[in-house]
């Protein structure tokens, strides 16, 4: 039966636009929040009730209105943020469009008290009939606004809200990620009138503490500061030592926003990826600062989504300066002429006590120039620089060592890997092939090569294009040679981001080059690889596994009872055990 057309009343279509805005109470405190830090607030309050079904009320000390902005405030598109669409390109406020209030007047009851310091006080009432009241009253300078009663006269949505419990845990996170970006502001979180957060004003390392820091040792994140002509970032952190086995604490903000953004994401786990294992994260909250003009909110009405311009260059910033920072990349090669890292801290003490920590690198090295052993007891000279003592070689893996007041199990298959990646990544001598390897590739990875084939040089492997798809390997470094299908298999399935591609390239190399599980090693080899080990800059694998494993002479000690002053423990010498007896 065909139905003619017609047009909806204005209530119904504000109802379906605010539908677009309003989702949840989630929604309501995220736009409410917005406006409060665009007021100049100092202190921000959130309160909720039944997780906000019933109330949720956001009290804020900004600059408040006067009568003729709340009159307007809860009209569509009533906003003082911005006067024309130029605006846009030099935003700098979190709202913008003028959708909120209206949105939330279209779908519920709303109260607004509001003041200025140089005006009255005048209370505002509206809901969703849209019948709007103001009257003089209260003494706010600032704004408390009340919603009440979120969806009441929609029951099709109001149906798919879920208990008070998880409606409040969503409004949490949201709470958390509108008060990380500005620990300059005081923020409380109230549920059903008891204080649930309270974040004083302070640094950025402190407000993410305080909000994540129960989550892991807050002790192994570190502040991480850059700057470069196209973007400045601050990031808050962790160590390799602490990971997790999924990306949800990576959280990204642009300019103040969280935002949903997977290339952003995916540059942080490229930045670590030569320091955690495979199917490792980091904890890492991440704040981008852009030029305003290159960053578009105003794709999706509550914000979720952005569009930037220069995103490969943006990736490529986030990604070095991370890889700086950590010590796996010494000089940013970015596409901004001027960029400036923070020095990474001297590196992160060893946590053991988690299934999910890895051991770090030592803080301290000892530099003792300790005469050589092998298991035999066979001593050599010639190693002033890193003293060690060599005990020998367990499980045709490990190499057991003594370095001052600790003791190293060293793998020596990672710590090989370690030091072959290092010097492929540098540079290395290049081997011309006696027979060049051809092989046939697909177009689309013909035409990465004919514009990438540099990364393959960098690498010392050189490439040369022939007919029909054709290529051939005519050199390749010292260390590959044995390994020459590898390479070809490699180059030929691989296009896309050229610097993981050069990661992947050089992680292949070493790991076939490296000696094996199981092979065993003579003393002068083991001794050779100890040296390289104890001089690597970062003692990892390439596929972020530790290469050794500290256990210090007070950790020993304290493991097995024992004095470490090396006084016998005489508490029960009149037994004769002879586990108290040295």
């Amino acid at each position: 039966m065909r139905k003619p057309v017609i047009k909806l009343s204005s209530l119904t279509a504000q109802r379906i636009a605010a539908g677009e805005v309003i989702e949840r109470p989630h929604s309501v405190v995220r736009e409410l929040m917005d406006n409060a830090v665009d007021s100049g607030a100092s202190r921000i309050d959130v309160h909720l009730e039944q997780g906000g079904i019933d109330s949720i009320r956001v009290i804020d000390n900004g600059h408040g209105m006067t009568a003729e902005d709340l009159a307007l405030c809860c009209e569509s598109h009533a906003t003082s943020k911005i006067t024309s669409i130029e605006d846009l390109d030099a935003l700098e406020t979190l709202g913008f469009r003028g959708e909120a209030l209206s949105s939330i007047a279209a779908c519920a009851d709303i109260s607004i008290t509001s003041g200025t310091s140089e005006g009255a006080c005048h209370i505002l009432k509206a809901g969703g009939s849209r019948n709007i009241s103001i009257t003089p009253g209260g003494n706010t300078v600032g704004s408390v606004v009340e919603v009440r009663r979120l969806f009441y006269e929609i029951p099709g949505r109001k149906k798919f809200l879920h208990s008070p419990q998880a409606e409040g845990n969503s409004c949490r996170k949201v709470f958390l990620d509108k008060a990380l970006p500005f620990p300059n502001i005081q923020f409380r979180f109230f549920s059903n009138h008891e204080l649930k957060l309270f974040f004083p004003p302070g640094s950025l390392s402190q407000r993410v503490l305080q909000a994540y820091g129960h989550l892991a040792d807050s002790s192994l994140m570190k502040e991480m500061e850059y700057d470069s002509e196209v973007l400045s970032m601050t990031g808050i952190i962790s160590s390799p030592s602490l990971y997790r086995s999924d990306r949800s604490y990576i959280h990204i903000f642009v300019n103040n926003r969280r935002v949903s953004e997977y290339s952003l994401v995916q540059a942080v786990v490229q930045g670590y990826n030569e320091v955690l294992p495979g199917g490792a994260f980091p904890y890492c909250f991440l704040f981008l600062r852009l030029p305003p003009d290159i960053v578009d909110f105003n794709i999706h009405p509550a914000k979720k989504e952005i569009r930037f311009r220069g995103q490969r260059e943006i990736h490529h910033q986030v990604t070095t300066a991370i890889r700086q920072w950590l010590g796996t990349k010494k000089t940013p090669q970015v596409f901004s002429q001027s960029q400036e890292v923070s020095e990474a801290p001297s590196w992160f003490p060893e946590v053991t006590s988690s299934a999910n920590r890895a051991p770090a690198a030592p803080s301290n090295w000892y530099r003792e120039a300790l005469p050589l052993k092998d298991a035999k007891g066979t001593v050599s000279h010639g190693m002033e620089d890193d003293g060690f003592i060599y005990l020998g070689q367990i499980f045709n893996l490990f190499l057991v060592v003594q370095r001052g007041d600790a003791l190293y199990i060293i793998d020596q298959h990672a710590a090989h890997e370690r030091i072959i990646y290092d010097e492929i990544s540098s540079g290395t001598s290049v081997q011309p092939l006696l027979v060049p390897i051809s092989f046939t590739v697909e177009q689309e990875i013909h035409e990465f090569l004919e514009s990438h084939g540099d990364l393959y040089r960098d690498a010392g492997i050189e490439i040369s294009a022939g007919k029909n798809r054709t290529w051939e390997i005519i050199a390749v470094p010292a260390v590959c040679r044995g390994i020459e299908s590898d390479l070809v298999e490699l180059i030929a399935e691989s296009a896309g981001d050229p610097e993981q591609i050069k990661v992947k390239l050089f992680a292949m190399v070493s790991c076939r080059a490296a000696v094996k599980d199981g092979e065993p090693l003579d003393p002068v080899s083991a001794r050779e690889l100890i040296k390289k080990t104890f001089g690597l800059p970062f003692p990892r694998c390439p596929h972020g596994r530790p290469v050794w494993k500290e256990i210090t002479r007070e950790q020993l000690f304290k493991d097995v009872h024992r004095i470490l002053s090396g006084t016998p423990d005489r508490r029960n010498s009149s037994s004769g055990s002879p586990d108290q007896m040295k």
